[in-house]
């Protein structure tokens, strides 16, 4: 599909750093979805963001639905904006490349 995706695993960042991180790569980046996760302590979390531009393409909180179908954990937000914690933090990347391959 067009856009840009970047999807990344960032150690021990917390989700208001996440957040912020996403907030600006959108900014920088118009057409994109970022997600973005980390873990703490062996939990982990993660945070999608969706352009403006892609909204009707691509809606946060039905990505993060799909992602936590294969990381555990739960979570939701607004189309543009969705977060999810209780993940398993080993299950990360694989969760992340299943929505790599599935959407780019």
């Amino acid at each position: 599909g067009s856009g840009i995706g970047i999807f990344t695993i960032i150690e021990n960042q917390p989700i208001p750093v996440l957040k912020d991180l996403a907030d600006r790569l959108v900014e920088k980046f118009s057409d994109s979805v970022v997600i973005l996760g980390s873990s703490i302590n062996h939990k982990g979390h993660v945070v999608i963001k969706v352009s403006s531009s892609l909204i009707s393409t691509y809606k946060a909180p039905e990505l993060i639905k799909e992602l936590t179908q294969i990381t555990g954990g739960g979570g939701g937000g607004r189309d543009q904006m969705a977060q999810a914690g209780g993940v398993n933090d080993q299950k990360l990347s694989e969760g992340i490349k299943f929505l790599t391959n599935k959407y780019l």
